[in-house]
């Protein structure tokens, strides 16, 4: 249940995933792989690490400067509702996450107050019939990932309920309510989307349809961000876009340019023949500066850069920099990588994707049609309970745009001036407007719930 209150309150989020999701994780080697860059944002500094069995760190936040809640930390651990192995994952988790940083805290939804079950357990408790029946209990789905370690963890520590007992009664039966009326719902969503395709053969120019679909791609995932970024920039050039109000994507342009002047492969020898005539103390320190030990498994690139300017530096004293020409492009590439701030660039990406449609859409038809195929993607992520923070917000702020007459209006006008593709005239469906008013109020329960989360 993805959920806007992090985005509202300035604290520190970490977002932890159970391993059964099979994501997959840079590995360091002894000394840190010469590689191209995804972009990052900086993370907060956390003391545990975890195994690639168990988890990973899939997303990170740093609370702004100067807000009132401090450097405060907190942990946000995805749950795998009834998945036995994500749960003992999410036990295992906590046992290295709760002594490295030292909380005594693990707070829950669909609970309030002290909720914990260790106090409950009578003096003498064999401790090895606990743990088998609490496990037992675990792969039954009686039992949660983060109870089974307050039973039997080393490490003490409370559990706290900090739910509201009516707002999640309320989001509860709206959820079930909502999701019997789904399908067809998402069925009528389909047919607009259809019809909306077929009209973007007829209305959109040669220019703008590879591009948009170029777009639906990217934002399928079945594209990566640099073919549509790359895709974006031609288009823009052509029609007189220019990126000189989006610093930090000309940024990404200019790594993308040094990324692609360097061989990879030369400047990962490079390193290892450098190290290889460094002395003995200079590979010891550098050793330490990635902060892991070989083989572990990490998402961050903060020890690799520290490796990386120490290295620099240790060349630079041995007069060894100029006999490694790649890795040195290698070290300009990390020091301009290190000047971008993903959260930006992905603003500054939306507002230049805006731009770029906004000179390609030469009609008023052709952006309407491309703006309402956006909001109708929005809609079935909406319907699906998938949509994101920033798209509920634009949904109830122009809310009209995402209205099915207004949508449906405008797509049977369209067959109508066209005098073709009749059959594909889109009529107004009742049961899907009770969907997706089930829908909005479940997320506005998630708000809700999720400022109540915060207070209790």
């Amino acid at each position: 249940m993805k959920s806007s209150f992090s985005r509202r309150l300035r604290v520190i989020s970490l977002v932890l995933t159970a391993a059964f999701f099979g994501q997959d994780l840079a590995f360091a080697a002894p000394s840190p792989s010469v590689r191209p860059l995804p972009i990052s944002v900086p993370r907060p500094a956390i003391h545990f690490e975890l195994p690639n069995s168990v988890g990973l760190v899939e997303d990170a936040y740093r609370s702004a400067p100067g807000n009132k809640l401090g450097d405060k930390l907190v942990i946000l651990i995805q749950d795998a509702h009834t998945n036995a192995s994500g749960q003992f994952n999410i036990a295992r988790a906590l046992d290295r996450i709760l002594p490295a940083e030292n909380i005594s805290h693990v707070f829950t939804e669909a609970g309030q107050g002290d909720v914990s079950l260790r106090e409950y357990l009578k003096p003498g408790t064999d401790a090895r019939a606990l743990d088998a029946t609490a496990k037992a209990l675990v792969s039954k789905g009686t039992l949660k990932g983060f109870e089974y370690a307050n039973l039997v963890s080393d490490h003490r520590f409370s559990i706290w309920g900090v739910e509201d007992e009516k707002l999640y009664d309320q989001a509860l039966e709206t959820y079930r309510r909502a999701a019997a009326k789904r399908d067809r719902a998402l069925g009528y969503i389909d047919r607009m989307r259809r019809t909306t395709a077929m009209l973007k053969d007829d209305l959109l120019s040669r220019e703008l349809k590879p591009l948009d679909a170029l777009r639906e791609s990217y934002e399928a995932g079945e594209k990566p961000l640099t073919d549509y970024f790359e895709a974006l920039l031609k288009s823009a050039r052509k029609n007189g876009v220019y990126l000189g109000n989006y610093r930090h994507l000309q940024l990404l342009e200019r790594l993308r340019w040094l990324e692609s002047k360097i061989d990879f492969a030369k400047a990962s020898a490079e390193q290892e023949s450098a190290l290889a005539e460094l002395p003995p103390t200079d590979r010891e320190e550098l050793e330490s500066s990635t902060a892991h030990a070989p083989g572990r498994a990490t998402r961050s690139h903060d020890h690799d850069a520290a490796f990386y300017s120490l290295l620099e530096e240790k060349l630079a004293i041995a007069g060894l920099a100029a006999e490694q020409p790649e890795l040195s492009k290698y070290f300009r590439y990390l020091k301009e990588s290190s000047k971008l701030d993903a959260q930006v660039v992905l603003q500054e990406l939306e507002a230049f994707e805006a731009d770029v449609f906004a000179h390609l859409s030469r009609t008023e038809d052709e952006a309407n049609l491309l703006m309402f195929s956006r909001n109708l993607s929005a809609l079935e992520s909406m319907l699906s309970l998938k949509m994101t923070p920033e798209n509920f917000e634009a949904f109830n702020r122009d809310r009209q745009t995402f209205d099915a007459k207004t949508i449906s209006g405008f797509l049977n006008r369209k067959i109508y001036d066209l005098d073709k593709h009749y059959d594909r005239a889109i009529l107004l469906d009742k049961d899907y407007e009770e969907a997706l008013g089930l829908a909005s109020d479940f997320y506005r329960l998630t708000v809700d719930r999720d400022q109540a989360f915060v207070k209790n």
